[in-house]
């Protein structure tokens, strides 16, 4: 072999290498020395619960993601309201709205009265009586969220409540999220 075919072979092998090593050796760079080029948006428009409050009790046997809607005591115009929008989420959903349930999460049972109007108008809904639960969920609530109302949760189906979403965010965010979700996850 002589040299000038050398010379191009070392090149071609040096030019391979580089076009391999290059983009690695770029991006460790990024990722170590300047993390404030990475993107840092998420896509959810809830407020993400870090770490998950834990309620095992929501896990079901058929493996199915939770809407959970707080109130403290009977169905006022709000909590009418919030169960109107996780009803039109629960059909927007289609036929991945077998994979969601919706739960009324309440501290004593619901008034058969209340239920007499309500239930009917929300098929599917179930009433989730938990004074513990609830009172986890509205200290998060309160602590975590100042000054605004939070009153629906999404819960996944291990049973850890892993979002929380404002009032004003019950309708099109909370359905983006749980689609997204549902479409990432293999669960449920």
């Amino acid at each position: 072999m002589n040299d000038a075919t050398q010379s191009n072979s070392r090149k071609k092998l040096l030019l391979l290498a580089g076009i391999a090593f290059v983009p690695l050796f770029i991006a460790y760079g990024m990722f170590f020395f300047a993390p404030g080029l990475a993107p840092s948006d998420t896509k959810n428009n809830g407020q993400l619960i870090q770490p998950p409050l834990e309620a095992t009790a929501l896990e079901t046997p058929t493996r199915q993601w939770s809407i959970l809607v707080l109130t403290s005591n009977d169905c006022d115009a709000s909590c009418e309201e919030r169960l109107y929008l996780t009803r039109q989420i629960h059909t927007a959903l289609g036929k991945d709205s077998e994979r969601v349930i919706r739960r009324w999460v309440r501290p004593n049972p619901v008034n058969p009265d209340a239920w007499q109007t309500i239930g009917p108008e929300h098929p599917g809904l179930e009433p989730w009586i938990s004074a513990d639960l609830q009172s986890t969920l509205e200290t998060y609530s309160n602590t975590q969220l100042p000054g605004t109302e939070t009153a629906v949760f999404l819960a996944d189906p291990l049973g850890n409540i892993m979002m929380a979403f404002p009032d004003d965010q019950v309708g099109k965010p909370l359905l983006e999220d749980l689609k997204l979700l549902l479409k990432l996850s293999k669960l449920g």
